[in-house]
């Protein structure tokens, strides 16, 4: 079914793009504390857990900064032997961006359970929880209990997806070189409806990301990122690489942090502080321009136009007609947004119904170019549409007009020569009418 609107005018709202915010990939703008936290499991036994948190001041049981919160949380899951300690600065620096980060010490045995692992990942969120609804607890009021995130490196991002698949509470996943868990995650990629960023690199000597990412990525149903880290290595995603039996690219280790940070930082700050700023750097021409960081990409949608390019006379309008069509498995409503143009712009409406899978919405994006502007001046317009449900997955079209003259104008114009030019000439003697 498609659906059809009369034009009218609505609120065009544009956003600041990552490069004007700086490097993501340096510390944000929170000190940083940390701690070590004992979280319990219903048979109460327990397990110790990193605790990295927004700090008034930085350093180990710093006071937590209480007038920016309530903060969102991230959940991590360590690589196979591997402390979370290996990971530190990954982990405070998204804390340094607002967000309370919570890293797992169990299972770091020869013979870890990947079920109970997940199991572990989740608790770590239920202890956060019960401490923000604990009115006697520092983190009372501060945890944004709906926008929890999970990443995790190996076998921990590996059980990270069987805990995304069973806890619907988790707004977003981000796995680093993601292992192949017992149980396997793949037949359960389908139960995770929310995004799904699956970071490798092409030269993991430990995990091959053809025979591990690539199916986890093609089993996925919900919108889904797969960056692929060029020169980038297994041990590469630690701050502190296990010194036993390492793999190595040819990208130096701290190139690759650097890309991991900037964006995790970016996908995080999307999906679970609702920076709308970072969208280009996940979704947007940035993002799929980076030659070290080729993106596989599924937003569950589809922007589409016949005629992406279009001529107008000064003073006039042209009119682009855009299909937005929702690909992905679960009923959407998309909201409409335009950048970066320097002409009027308006637009239809400002958001489609709710559609259906596969169901179609179709509306008008008009372009008015400025009276008077010199011809072949021209103009872009990024138009995106995102999916209301995760706040965050864009797809986008890029529309450009040109100035021209305007038809009656230019004929005027081409009569006036020729009128002109035989004047002159039949004066000379060249051109006569003979009768």
């Amino acid at each position: 079914m498609r659906f059809r609107h009369v034009l009218t005018p609505v609120l065009i709202v544009t956003f600041c793009p990552l490069f004007c915010r700086g490097d993501l990939s340096e510390p944000g703008p929170f000190p940083v504390g940390s701690t070590t936290v004992t979280v319990t499991r219903p048979d109460s036994s327990t397990f110790s857990a990193l605790f990295y948190y927004p700090a008034t001041t930085g350093g180990p049981d710093a006071p937590l900064k209480t007038d920016e919160g309530p903060y969102s949380a991230v959940t991590f899951g360590h690589g196979y032997l591997q402390q979370p300690t290996r990971y530190a600065r990954t982990l405070e620096h998204l804390a340094s961006y607002g967000h309370l980060v919570i890293a797992t010490t169990s299972r770091t045995g020869l013979f870890p359970n990947h079920s109970e692992f997940a199991g572990d990942l989740r608790l770590t969120l239920d202890y956060l929880t019960d401490r923000g609804a604990d009115p006697d607890d520092a983190l009372f009021e501060l945890v944004d209990t709906e926008h929890f995130g999970l990443f995790g490196h190996s076998m921990g991002a590996g059980a990270g997806l069987l805990a995304a698949a069973d806890d619907s509470r988790i707004k977003a996943y981000a796995g680093l070189a993601t292992a192949i868990t017992n149980p396997s995650p793949e037949p359960r990629m389908s139960e995770i409806a929310v995004p799904v960023a699956l970071l490798s690199g092409d030269e993991d000597g430990i995990v091959d990301y053809t025979t591990a990412t690539v199916p986890l990525y093609e089993a996925a149903t919900g919108p889904k990122l797969q960056p692929l880290i060029q020169g980038g290595y297994h041990v590469g995603f630690q701050d502190d690489p296990f010194p036993l039996f390492p793999d190595s690219g040819s990208l130096p280790a701290e190139d690759q942090l650097a890309t991991t940070r900037s964006y995790l930082t970016s996908y995080f700050g999307l999906y679970l502080r609702n920076d709308q700023s970072l969208w280009r750097n996940i979704w947007g021409p940035e993002a799929f321009a980076e030659a070290g960081l080729p993106t596989e990409a599924d937003p569950g949608m589809k922007l589409t136009t016949e005629t992406p390019e279009r001529e107008v006379a000064p003073g006039k309008a042209t009119t682009f007609q855009i299909t937005v069509t929702n690909t992905g498995p679960d009923p959407v409503r998309f909201s409409l947004f335009t950048e970066d143009s320097v002409w009027d712009v308006s637009l239809e409406v400002a958001h489609t119904p709710t559609l259906e899978p596969a169901e179609q919405f179709q509306f008008d994006l008009q372009v008015l170019a400025p009276p008077g502007v010199p011809e072949g001046a021209g103009d872009t317009v990024l138009l995106s549409a995102r999916n209301e449900t995760d706040g965050g997955t864009r797809d986008y079209l890029t529309l450009k007009t040109e100035a021209v003259p305007e038809p009656g104008v230019l004929l005027s114009s081409i009569l006036g020569v020729a009128i002109f030019t035989t004047r002159r000439k039949g004066r000379s003697g060249h051109f006569r009418r003979v009768n």
